[in-house]
């Protein structure tokens, strides 16, 4: 049987002086999935095929809010994005990807670009923010979704007989790729987070599909969640 393929993005800040300034030794989580051509979504919501927000590719999404960092990572926000899915389509159960682990960079982000994905990823305020050590999410039985990119316009003329999608203004894209995949988050702070602090970053990750943050096992105030089957990242192109 094949073995479950593991993607692992840590994120080891350290906290210089009683600023909580951040200096990381590896790349974003953001910049690691583009190994898999797509770029990262939140919320990290739980993989529905029958929800009306299922992000399969040839979907019409448009009012995307997007953070680019720098280490050319992006996020996209889709909490106010519309989306249009492409009803009476079998795209079976996704194709595994190969093997891929994040390995350690020698060259540190910009100032700021780890902070804004920790402020993203767990909705953490300024001080939340100084207190950690760093943060890792690790990736297993990720499956890609796609469709032949020369079908693309195909697809998101069908997205448009949707009326509410037909209506949006502005640049829509429809979706070329999607990931899925089960993710195992961990969060390591210098003291202890509140419950209510764990709350809303569970809340944040995942508003529609909660999940607990508990304390993982060898360090005292270390705290893990697992989110089963989300979906994690999408690649869009622009509609003509």
């Amino acid at each position: 049987m094949r073995r479950t393929f593991l993607v692992v993005c840590a994120l080891c800040i350290a906290v210089i002086g009683d600023g909580g300034a951040f200096a990381s030794s590896a790349g974003t989580f953001a910049s690691t999935l583009r190994r898999f051509g797509v770029d990262l979504v939140v919320p990290l919501e739980r993989f529905d095929p029958t929800s009306s927000r299922a992000l399969f590719p040839g979907a019409m999404i448009a009012r995307v809010d997007v953070n680019t960092l720098s280490d050319k990572g992006k996020i996209l926000r889709l909490s106010g994005a519309t989306i249009c899915s492409v009803p009476g389509i079998d795209y079976g159960s996704g194709q595994r990807t190969s093997t891929y682990r994040q390995s350690q960079s020698t060259r540190s982000p910009e100032p700021g670009s780890d902070i804004r994905e920790a402020m993203l990823l767990f909705g953490f305020d300024q001080e939340t923010l100084g207190s950690l050590k760093g943060y890792s999410l690790e990736l297993s039985q990720p499956r890609l979704f796609s469709i032949p990119f020369d079908r693309l316009n195909e697809f998101s003329a069908r997205s448009d007989a949707d009326a509410a999608c037909a209506a949006t203004s502005g640049n829509r894209s429809v979706i070329s790729r999607s990931l899925v995949a089960t993710i195992d988050v961990t969060i390591v702070s210098h003291r202890p987070l509140s419950p209510r602090q764990l709350d809303s970053a569970a809340r944040t990750l995942s508003p529609d599909s909660p999940v607990a943050f508990r304390k993982a096992a060898g360090d005292e105030f270390a705290y893990s969640a697992k989110l089963p089957d989300r979906w994690v990242g999408i690649a869009t192109e622009l509609v003509r």
